[in-house]
């Protein structure tokens, strides 16, 4: 912490409180995930690029869904000097709790050009 400079020191913690815990989750790094519903279903959609279909897995269960997967490293080996890095590897996971009155047990998954969507209708009686 530089105590010499108060400017700086709020900018490094702006820095981390926006950009790195947006990337990076305890579980690795957290794709973008739009969240939305409609008169009829509730929608889940991953900004998932680079992620393969077979890396991905979904577990719906009281409520929440539980999205994951891995993005492999396809960056070049042996000894490289980045300029600049900002795409993630490696595993990541991410949680959606779920409203009540959808059907759970009628979702469906779609994956297509580097987006993954969940639909998932509401019930009958909602």
């Amino acid at each position: 912490m530089d105590q010499h400079n108060p400017l700086k020191t709020t900018e490094n913690m702006l820095s981390e409180l926006f950009f790195t815990s947006r990337i990076m989750s305890r579980n690795g790094w957290c794709p973008n995930t739009d969240i939305f519903e409609t008169r009829t279903e509730f929608v889940i959609r991953l900004e998932l690029p680079g992620v393969k279909k077979e890396d991905i897995s979904l577990i719906l269960s009281n409520h929440s869904l539980i999205i994951r997967g891995k993005r492999e490293d396809v960056g070049p080996r042996g000894r490289v000097y980045y300029h600049q890095m900002e795409i993630s590897y490696g595993l990541f996971e991410r949680t959606i709790l779920l409203p009540e009155g959808l059907d759970e047990k009628s979702f469906k998954s779609k994956f297509s050009a580097g987006f993954l969507e969940i639909t998932i209708p509401k019930s009958e009686t909602s």
